[in-house]
């Protein structure tokens, strides 16, 4: 049964619940036909789904949407390569993430860690990158967040998933 509905006016690409529930935050975007919405997030009130903010940052499509686990940050991704840094109260846009990739490349997904301070973000040609969230400044050494506890595993390629999809194959490929 769907007991509530509200039309976004464009494609929905990514969701996310506030830790509350009380709030909905709805990435937009990917629309050939709607363009003008790409890049938009809409928040709406969950028990009402009443439009309650809309803003736009990303030039394209948002791709995922994540708030911080100690709930003062929401991140958004973008296939325009950025990570979008917003408080989690006023939406208020704190800062830009620019991930150090050839023009074109798309951010998919994101984790924060456990403590908040850092974030990874993967990309569509599957590199990973691991920033600060305070300066947004990049980490280099893979071996300095190596033993980072994260929030979520979102992200491919982590060190989380080092050989499960090998794993994975080999259970498959035995009769």
């Amino acid at each position: 049964w769907c007991l509530r509905r509200v039309d976004v006016e464009a494609a929905g690409r990514a969701i996310c619940y506030s830790p509350d529930g009380e709030r909905i935050i709805v990435g937009l975007g990917g629309d050939p036909t709607q363009a003008t919405k790409d890049g938009a997030f809409i928040v709406l009130i969950n028990s009402t789904l009443e439009i309650h903010l809309e803003d736009r940052k990303a030039k394209l499509y948002i791709t995922d949407i994540k708030f911080s686990p100690d709930e003062n940050l929401v991140a958004m991704t973008s296939a325009d390569g950025k990570c979008y840094l917003h408080d989690s109260v006023k939406y208020a846009h704190l800062r830009t993430i620019d991930m150090p990739v050839k023009p074109g490349t798309m951010a998919m997904r994101m984790d924060f860690s456990t403590g908040s301070d850092l974030i990874r973000l993967s990309t569509d040609t599957e590199e990973l990158f691991f920033f600060k969230v305070e300066s947004g400044d990049v980490i280099t050494a893979p071996l300095d967040v190596r033993d980072i506890k994260w929030e979520t595993n979102t992200c491919p390629f982590t060190w989380d998933s080092q050989g499960k999809m090998l794993s994975f194959i080999f259970l498959f490929l035995l009769p």
